[in-house]
């Protein structure tokens, strides 16, 4: 629920900014956005509820064609802890076509290779690959922006370290 106007605000708002500063209550860092507010907040109000009471006009779907996108999953308990595996999720459209078997990345973590004279990643090296598959198939060029991050815990793969309880 709102708080209460003050009527002394209610007031103020009538009178000109020289003498609002001579009444008692005035606190330069908050009246003249009070004042402000108060003396404009019903043209705001009925324009909001005019906003509020237009129709909404129903168009026919825009037919989008339908293609491929993959997004990058890293199972990893935190953005700055090493990548337990990785997977990518297929959608076509707005719908999901599932998720790619995950890959364990053990003992990838601190291993730099050389490929062509540049230094590589051998994570990068394993998300390539699994992009590489995707081009293959789907015909997906590259991840899309947003990397969806999952626990370590929820890692699909066995036999794994994280699930060494199981069978």
């Amino acid at each position: 629920m709102a708080r209460p106007v003050d009527p002394r605000c209610i007031a103020c708002v009538q009178l000109s900014v020289e003498e609002a500063r001579q009444q008692e209550c005035w606190v330069e860092s908050r009246c003249h956005r009070r004042r402000s507010h108060y003396r404009h907040r019903d043209r705001l109000r009925r324009q909001a509820s005019l906003q509020r009471q237009q129709p909404i006009v129903e168009t026919e779907p825009i037919a989008i064609p339908s293609s491929y996108a993959a997004f990058l999953v890293l199972y990893r308990s935190s953005k700055e802890a090493p990548v337990h595996a990785v997977a990518a999720e297929i959608w076509q459209g707005s719908t999901k076509i599932g998720l790619t078997q995950a890959i364990h990345t053990f003992g990838l973590k601190a291993i730099p290779q050389h490929q062509a004279g540049a230094r590589v990643e051998p994570i990068q090296a394993v998300i390539a690959e699994l992009l590489n598959t995707l081009r293959h198939q789907f015909n997906i060029t590259g991840f899309e922006w947003e990397i969806i991050e999952l626990p370590p815990s929820a890692c699909p793969l066995r036999p794994c370290p994280m699930h060494s309880s199981e069978s």
